[in-house]
């Protein structure tokens, strides 16, 4: 299986003195990093990128915000199981001072 992503949408921004920097984490058996870069409030960005998902792992992507200063922010997790293969999904994560919704498919690997 691949996961197939396609946008990232800033519902409430972390940040109040510049745009949030984005990144996810796909656990899939092996961490898999993905730059989003920087986002505000209500701002769609394209994600563009498939990334192989290991049999037998549990699968998982985290939204981060990137800090300078502080530790980064974990915005949310969403968990793949909860998911269909070959449907186009999307999925909420929130920590209270942040918000996006992102947009994905997981597919099956052509053979």
């Amino acid at each position: 299986m691949m996961i197939q992503f396609d946008s990232i949408t800033c519902m409430k921004q972390d940040d109040y003195t510049g745009k949030d920097n984005i990144f996810l984490i796909i656990n899939n058996g092996f961490p898999r990093t993905i730059e989003v870069g920087e986002i505000e409030n209500l701002q769609t960005k394209q994600v563009w990128g498939y990334v192989s998902l290991a049999d037998n792992a549990r699968h998982s992507i985290e939204v981060w915000e990137k800090d300078e200063i502080s530790p980064n922010d974990l915005i949310g997790k969403i968990y793949l199981q909860d998911y269909t293969i070959g449907r186009d999904q999307q999925a909420v994560v929130d920590n209270g001072s942040a918000s996006y919704k992102l947009w994905f498919k997981i597919v099956e690997e052509s053979q």
